[in-house]
C-alpha cells in the first residue's frame, strides 16, 4: 500500500470518527482535553499501549490499524 493511500484512508477514518463522535459538544470537548494532556506529557508508544489496554480497545485498534496498513 502506498503512503498516499494510507494517508487517504486515515483521513477517511478520521472523518468517520468525527462524524459519529465529535458532533456532541461534550464529547468533542472531552476528546480535545485528553489529546491536549497526551501532547503535553509527550506520551510514548508504551504508555499509549497501556492506555489503550486500560480502556479495553486493543482489539478495536488492531482491527483499525490492520485495515489502514495492510
Amino acid at each position: 500500500m502506498t503512503p498516499f493511500r494510507i494517508l487517504k484512508q486515515i483521513k477517511v477514518m478520521k472523518e468517520e470518527i468525527e462524524s459519529v463522535l465529535m458532533k456532541d459538544p461534550q464529547v468533542k470537548s472531552g476528546v480535545e482535553m485528553v489529546l491536549n494532556i497526551l501532547k503535553e506529557i509527550e506520551v510514548d508508544g508504551e504508555t499509549m499501549q497501556y492506555i489503550i489496554e486500560q480502556v479495553g480497545m486493543e482489539e478495536q485498534m488492531l482491527k483499525q490499524l490492520k485495515e489502514i496498513y495492510e
